[in-house]
């Protein structure tokens, strides 16, 4: 049962070195190529990550992207893993049923890309749901989508970002306590995690 399944991988862990993925990117070459990422980068990279947005386990990812890709399985499920918080998976993005699932989960913390943004802020069921559990997150993205996620959808602690496969994701992040105009205007400083 459970309890020999979890027992069994207590006594056979990873070892930080080993692979914990492999992801094909493409790049700006657009000749995939894959990436490994190992152990104990997933899991260092998703605590730094997560300790700039401000991750609480109390907290209640909202997650609309595919998993297969580096914003997913290097990113938001380990982040919410090693926080020991929430992950709400929604199937598929559609703007209408995201609003009504963020509100009926009351996810905290905000992962959308620029698209996903746009579309949500957009909406015209945006004033009929209540939204305000959103607090912080990353909203990857154009100065203009990340004053869209902070205004208009009220996500008043999201970070901004800059990621590749190569660095677990999210190479560089502002902090939640930044400034508005900082996180707005900047794609944060490295994490510790990178070179």
């Amino acid at each position: 049962g459970t309890r020999a399944a979890l027992e069994t991988l207590r006594n056979a862990p990873a070892a930080e070195s080993d692979d914990a993925l492999l992801i094909f990117t493409s790049g700006s070459s657009a000749e995939p190529k894959a990436v490994r990422l190992t152990q104990e980068g997933l899991l260092r990279t998703a605590r730094a990550i997560g300790e700039r947005q401000g991750i609480r386990p109390s907290d209640r990812f909202w997650f609309a992207s595919p998993l297969f890709f580096v914003f997913g399985c290097s990113n938001a499920l380990p982040n919410a893993l090693v926080h020991a918080a929430t992950l709400c998976l929604q199937e598929r993005f559609e703007a209408t049923s995201a609003l009504e699932f963020i509100e009926r989960h009351r996810c905290t913390v905000y992962y959308g890309v620029a698209p996903i943004t746009r579309a949500l802020a957009a909406s015209p069921d945006l004033a009929e749901r209540d939204i305000s559990s959103l607090r912080t997150g990353t909203a990857n993205a154009t100065p203009e989508d990340l004053r869209l996620a902070i205004e208009v959808l009220g996500v008043n602690q999201v970070c901004n970002a800059y990621g590749m496969t190569e660095g677990y994701g999210h190479s560089a992040i502002t902090s939640c306590t930044d400034p508005a105009s900082v996180r707005i205007g900047s794609q944060g400083r490295a994490l510790a995690t990178q070179e």
